[in-house]
């Protein structure tokens, strides 16, 4: 695993855990999970609406460690 997601498991936790209160407040959907790789991670989402879900993600990583994220996308396209 790669160190610098070793060190800062435990705020990424504390960071999609919030983030999933705060989806599930708006009636967006919950963080369904995480998976790790080497040098990069994974987060699931289970959503209602997934433009308005992508969006609010979207801006709630606006300012944090996650703003550069690779992508969003719906695994049901995939």
């Amino acid at each position: 695993m790669n160190k610098i997601i070793e060190e800062n498991n435990k705020d990424y936790d504390e960071f999609f855990e919030e983030l999933s209160k705060q989806m599930d407040k708006r009636g967006l959907g919950f963080f369904d999970g995480m998976s790790y790789g080497k040098k990069e991670f994974e987060a699931a989402f289970f959503v209602v609406n997934y433009d308005l879900a992508k969006q609010f993600v979207i801006n709630y990583v606006r300012g944090t460690p996650f703003e550069n994220f690779k992508r969003i996308y719906d695994q049901r396209e995939e």
